[in-house]
């Protein structure tokens, strides 16, 4: 079980590192690199994009995969911040 969890991140991570390379074509590439079917990298991807941390246009051979700003992804990411006053109070 771990070790499928280990594979799926290495493969989401790869796909975050090589994204801004193979925008166009990630998913075949990601395939090729794993052995895996082009389905699978899809499953991999769509869990990316739930997750914000890319985003899609186009559609079919026309889509194209990019990387989510830093700053954008780390706004909805990160929870509102703590006002220590509250916590520790002066």
């Amino acid at each position: 079980m771990e070790n499928n969890f280990r594979q799926t991140n290495t493969i989401r991570e790869f796909i975050l590192a090589k994204l801004p390379e193979h925008s166009h074509d990630i998913a075949k590439f990601t395939a090729q690199r794993f052995n895996i079917t082009r389905q699978a990298v899809n499953k991999h991807i769509q869990h990316l994009l739930n997750q914000q941390l890319i985003s899609k246009s186009g559609a079919t051979k026309n889509c194209r995969y990019t990387l989510k700003e830093a700053s954008h992804v780390r706004e909805e990411r990160l929870p509102p911040p703590i006002s220590w006053e509250k916590i520790y109070p002066i």
